[in-house]
């Protein structure tokens, strides 16, 4: 009796094989016949499905391949949607380009950045300011003050290129006066003479990781533009 009952325990216990999974893979990989062979054994192999309960092996290979197809759709339809922002973007670049060459004035400058680029990259404020005593030729808003406007470009962009992320109440008062801004990007243009600054409502709109091949063209443009400008205007 104790025998019998010994032998139903062991039945019922799976049968314990001293191979993992990767074990198990690596035999597969080597024998790609080992499927066609076993044909028979591979066509009543059941799957357990967290909503189906339990499928086949084709019906687990069809779920499978749905869920790639609509992973790619997915892709496809994002980068279609990058693809389509980013040709509004070049679109806009030329206009901003044919826009700015008839410029006599910094401040026409300023006007048709902002006309042209605020909506489209969604942004709630675009200012430009300079960063020495050019008075003759930067916008007249309000009084500049040129040494604190240096003093945060030295801070802020610390020899690089360009700054992303937040500002203080102090940075922001001074670069955008009481427009709203969460988040911001600097830059400076012509030889380090003019302070651009972008400002968003959106706290992770500029971020360290933003791409900055279209910030790159934008600032030699307009460089190449305020410099054209300065020669023009001192012969």
């Amino acid at each position: 009796m104790s025998h019998d009952a010994t032998s139903d325990s062991a039945a019922a216990e799976p049968l314990q094989i001293g191979l993992d999974d990767q074990q198990v893979k690596a035999y597969l990989e080597a024998d790609p016949q080992f499927f066609e062979r076993q044909s028979d054994w591979l066509a009543n192999v059941r799957f357990t499905h967290t909503q189906r309960g339990s499928i086949s092996l084709v019906d687990r290979q069809l779920d499978k391949l749905r869920e790639q197809n609509t992973l790619l759709r997915e892709e496809i339809t994002e980068l279609m949607a990058i693809a389509k922002h980013n040709e509004a973007i070049y679109n806009s670049f030329c206009q901003l380009y044919v826009a700015l060459l008839p410029c006599q004035s910094i401040n026409e400058i300023h006007q048709k950045v902002q006309q042209i680029l605020t909506d489209l990259l969604g942004l709630s404020a675009i200012t430009m300011w300079p960063l020495s005593g050019q008075q003759d030729w930067v916008p007249r808003r309000k009084p500049v003050d040129h040494e604190a406007l240096k003093a945060l470009a030295d801070r802020r962009l610390s020899h690089q290129p360009y700054y992303f992320g937040r500002l203080n109440e102090m940075d922001k008062a001074l670069l955008f006066d009481d427009q709203p801004v969460e988040s911001a990007a600097l830059m400076t243009l012509e030889d380090e003479s003019i302070l651009l600054a972008f400002g968003s409502t959106d706290s992770s709109h500029f971020n360290p990781n933003l791409d900055v091949l279209l910030l790159d063209q934008l600032r030699l443009l307009l460089s190449a533009v305020l410099k054209q400008l300065r020669e023009r205007r001192h012969g």
